[in-house]
């Protein structure tokens, strides 16, 4: 896979090659979006990178919070375009007949003041916003806001009408068009979920907090397997150093894999909302470290306000380890009132500040 990285006025950059990456979408909630790759390109001005697989085929988008260099290696952490709301507006229903209750109409007021004021939004990367025409008469449920004059955070207004309503917010990058597009999409199918068909445990970390792990089993498909009925978890033979194929003492292909995992359990916060917990199982079912980045276990830390803030690494034994690529157990943020990072810290297996393989202990 690679990493394709645009500027603010849209020229290409450079692309990262190599890619691996960790990517947890969110309904309500900004994705977090993690890659790593080579590249011998010094980036400084990246503002949009695109994902997509070795066929060129799109996989995802995001903006470029940032790009971390070591050596050859680059590191490059995501932010949602769903952040682009993420902004307070001033709502002003005051005149006479100024509040219409229709759900569109809601949408397109909100999305608009974002959008079209020039001090909040990149202006050089064209927007698109596709707002479906529904006609839903919002009073019914949440009553008028005529006379309302206030200040809120546009997501934040938004997200009772789109949870009730059941629309998500879409967002991508189109190379092709130049253009971020934004869809408001209704999503009313439902799905009949029964208890058999989750994988549970019960986790108890201490005398007063349990979570639960819950791994659902839905929509599965048949995985292909080879003549001894042995499930096939990658697509590409492996082949070994004189580029010959390599198999197994049956005489089967083997396959290459580079992360070594065939199933990821998460474990979220008592909100539902964030992961806090990222556990990798290899092909027998048991803990495992991926292959790629060298640790079994990642735990995510955030605030009270839900804003990721660090991360830690940790092996099969439940022990720090330290990340195969940045060479720490990993790294706590500091952040200003609006989000950004005013500091980000590296520490070692002792919890002790370290300096990462990018040649820093603290970035600010």
């Amino acid at each position: 896979m690679y990493l394709a990285l645009y500027d603010e006025n849209q020229n290409h950059i450079t692309n990262i090659d190599n890619v691996t990456y960790e990517l947890t979408r969110r309904v309500y909630d900004p994705d977090t979006f993690t890659a790593d790759g080579e590249s011998a390109v010094q980036i400084n001005n990246a503002k949009i990178a695109v994902l997509c697989d070795d066929a060129g085929n799109y996989v995802y988008s995001a903006f470029v919070d940032y790009v971390t260099p070591e050596n050859n290696t680059r590191t490059v952490k995501g932010l949602d375009f769903k952040t682009i709301f993420n902004t307070d507006i001033l709502i002003d229903y005051t005149s006479p007949g100024a509040f219409d209750g229709r759900l569109s109409k809601i949408f397109t007021k909100a999305a608009k003041l974002v959008t079209d004021d020039p001090d909040r939004f990149m202006q050089t990367i064209p927007l698109v916003l596709n707002i479906p025409d529904d006609e839903t008469d919002t009073i019914l449920n949440y009553g008028t806001r005529q006379g309302e004059y206030i200040v809120s955070d546009a997501y934040e207004y938004l997200k009772c009408y789109l949870k009730f309503y059941e629309y998500n917010v879409e967002a991508r990058y189109s190379e092709a068009a130049g253009q971020i597009i934004i869809d408001f999409v209704k999503h009313n199918e439902s799905v009949d979920i029964a208890l058999v068909d989750f994988i549970y445990e019960l986790q108890t970390n201490s005398d007063t907090v349990n979570k639960a792990v819950a791994t659902i089993a839905y929509d599965i498909k048949t995985p292909e397997t080879d003549t001894d009925g042995n499930i096939i978890y990658s697509d590409v033979q492996e082949t070994d150093e004189s580029g010959a194929p390599v198999t197994d003492a049956d005489g089967n292909p083997t396959r290459h894999n580079e992360t070594g995992i065939s199933r990821c359990e998460f474990v979220y916060d008592e909100q539902g909302l964030n992961v806090v917990e990222k556990r990798y199982f290899g092909p027998d079912d048991a803990l495992t470290l991926r292959k790629d980045i060298g640790y079994a276990i990642l735990r995510s830390d955030y605030d009270e306000s839900g804003r990721f803030i660090g991360e830690s690494y940790f092996g099969i034994d439940g022990k720090p380890t330290l990340h195969k690529v940045t060479g720490r157990a990993g790294f706590e943020k500091i952040l200003d009132e609006s989000g950004n990072d005013l500091e980000v810290a590296s520490f070692g297996l002792d919890g002790r500040p370290i300096l990462a393989k990018m040649g820093n202990c603290y970035l600010r």
